[in-house]
């Protein structure tokens, strides 16, 4: 996958680049269809819950269910819904806008503070087009699209399904090779007003995918080795600050600096100044853990980040690194224009 081939599914028609996967756990409820579709609908959840990385869960502590799927014969059906107002505050407005351009779907998305998607709530309109597909290629065809914010513009004059060699719904390739991406690389919410994005994929242990000119959360993640554990069989302390070097390291190289030719040509190198460290429960062999970098200030001569690790969405170990900028000589030295620009 490369820039041009991302960027367009994330690319809104005002020219802006939004991002935002679930911020919690997906809980579920399908209305409207028998119980033979509500187990359709599941399995589709299920696979591209895993695919993109996710979690499912019975019931959600603040809302109960956050993915609300409504199946539909007209629009009329929502408005006689009791207390449907309060999901959609707008929804006398948002009906008459769909049925003035005869809609068979409609989405809308909550959001946490963090820009994580917090609640969905899918209406599908079983109109004669929609009622002569299968129900397991509508199910995937409206999970695929409520699993991440896509780009309004994403699915407009294409499908993300394609038909497989025995006739049935298959996710496209390059959808599925974007969710399975992102669900390692990107934090809750990425904002950009303009199409520079740089990304950068690594091979190996992680991958990193990072944007331009933004402040946001870089994720990369590590599987734990035997040579990462010691004779109690869990991390060697010593470890995690390794596994939060190596993803600022790739934090750096995803937002397109070069750190070895900013030594060659600046003669300028990043050092550690300080670690705080809070180690809150051990990581063992064959942990999938990963490791969350924010940059929380910047300025010519040094930088503040937030790193945590976690394992299945719980913080085991958190650190506040601060960096300072020197020369060869161990001087301070001031980064230059260009770098900081690309910190953002």
């Amino acid at each position: 996958m490369t820039q041009d081939t991302i960027t367009p599914y994330f690319t809104r028609a005002d020219g802006s680049y939004l991002f935002a996967r679930w911020g919690r756990p997906i809980a579920p409820v399908v209305f409207g269809v028998e119980n033979a579709t509500v187990s359709t609908v599941k399995g589709a959840l299920e696979a591209l819950v895993a695919l993109a990385g996710h979690q499912m869960a019975e019931t959600d502590p603040e809302l109960g269910a956050n993915l609300m799927m409504f199946f539909i014969r007209d629009w009329d059906e929502v408005l006689a819904t009791p207390n449907m107002d309060r999901l959609l505050p707008d929804l006398d407005q948002i009906i008459t806008r769909l049925k003035s351009v005869d809609a068979n779907q409609y989405r809308a998305f909550r959001f946490d503070p963090e820009g994580g998607i917090k609640a969905a709530f899918v209406f599908v309109r079983m109109d004669a087009e929609l009622s002569k597909l299968p129900a397991d290629t509508i199910a995937l065809a409206q999970v695929v699209q409520t699993i991440l914010l896509w780009s309004d513009q994403a699915f407009l004059d294409r499908s993300p399904l394609a038909a497989g060699t025995d006739g049935a719904a298959r996710l496209k390739p390059e959808i599925a090779a974007i969710m399975g991406m992102f669900s390692a690389v990107m934090g809750g919410f990425t904002r950009l007003r303009h199409r520079s994005c740089a990304w950068s994929a690594h091979g190996g242990t992680g991958r990193s995918v990072t944007a331009r000119k933004l402040s946001m959360t870089h994720q990369w993640p590590i599987r734990v080795y035997y040579e990462d554990t010691d004779l109690a069989g869990i991390v060697y302390y010593a470890n995690y600050l390794k596994f939060i070097e190596r993803a600022r390291s790739e934090m750096v190289r995803g937002l397109g600096i070069d750190q070895g030719m900013l030594k060659a040509t600046h003669n300028i190198v990043f050092a550690v100044r300080r670690v705080e460290a809070d180690y809150r429960a051990p990581a063992k062999f064959d942990d999938e853990l990963i490791v969350e970098t924010k940059l929380l200030r910047a300025s010519p001569v040094r930088l503040e980040l937030a790193q945590d690790i976690l394992r299945d969405g719980v913080v085991i170990f958190a650190a506040h690194v601060t960096l300072v900028t020197i020369n060869g000589a161990g001087a301070v030295a001031k980064l230059p224009p260009d770098v900081l620009e690309k910190l953002g």
